[in-house]
């Protein structure tokens, strides 16, 4: 995820990453963007009401908040106006930012990524794509977009039956990926489990070797994090050990 967001980022592209829970998507969204924090904007997206998707006026709301809140910007408006007057207002910081240099904007790079685009609907999408057009955007240059959503996310369609993603939309994609857990392999295992804290070469392996052998092949790395943690607590102050990682997997 982190080398095709990067491949996105310098390109300026669009590109549409989707895949099931745990299989680590904000853990890659959260390193992409500690790697490129003053190109990088995160934003949550939230469904909109009785659970629809959410409108462009949510979205840029939304947008306008998360850069405020990531750059240390103000608003110099109320996030309750209108569409046109927020369009504004994100062209506005965007040109104001201290980062940016006017006379070089054309070769400025901002890469927005949305967290659980599943809850985009098509309408605001479609807003989003003419600001990654160079010769026709509303911002003043091209912004690189990268929509992270759920398996659905990418088979989604709308009320009228119409696909979430426009044809002028998959036209611009730079990547088009549907993740599984299966992409999760033993190497990024281990190399999750060393970050929690466990050290030992033995207990990884015992782990990993829980995953291979039961249900949990599915590779969630919500799942290793639980067992991790039940392994630390059943350690206590001491290290993670291939014997408690026996005692907690396999409980007399």
């Amino acid at each position: 995820m982190q080398s095709m967001m990067t491949e996105t980022h310098e390109e300026q592209g669009i590109s549409v990453l989707s895949g099931p829970p745990g299989i680590g998507k904000t853990t890659a969204i959260d390193a992409f963007a500690r790697e490129h924090e003053s190109e990088c904007l995160v934003v949550k997206v939230m469904p909109g009401s009785k659970g629809v998707g959410a409108s462009p006026v949510a979205v840029l709301r939304t947008i306008i908040q998360a850069y405020c809140d990531t750059f240390d910007h103000t608003a110099s408006l109320y996030l309750s106006s209108p569409l046109p007057h927020l369009t504004h207002e994100f062209r506005r910081l965007l040109t104001s930012a201290h980062y940016l240099h006017p006379e070089d904007l054309p070769h400025q790079r901002l890469t927005i990524i949305f967290d659980e685009a599943q809850y985009l609907k098509r309408v605001s999408i479609e807003m989003l794509r003419f600001w990654n057009d160079a010769d026709r955007s509303a911002m003043p240059f091209s912004i690189g977009l990268v929509f992270v959503g759920n398996n659905e996310f990418a088979l989604a369609t709308t009320c009228d039956g119409e696909s979430v993603l426009s044809e002028a939309v998959r036209d611009r994609v730079l990547h088009y990926e549907e993740l599984d857990y299966i992409n999760l392999s033993r190497d990024d295992l281990r190399a999750v489990a060393h970050a929690r804290g466990v050290e030992d070469p033995a207990a990884i392996a015992a782990i990993i070797h829980y995953f291979d052998a039961t249900r949990l092949k599915q590779r969630s790395l919500r799942q290793l994090d639980r067992i991790i943690g039940s392994c630390s607590r059943n350690a206590g102050a001491k290290p993670i050990t291939l014997e408690v990682v026996n005692n907690t997997l396999n409980p007399q």
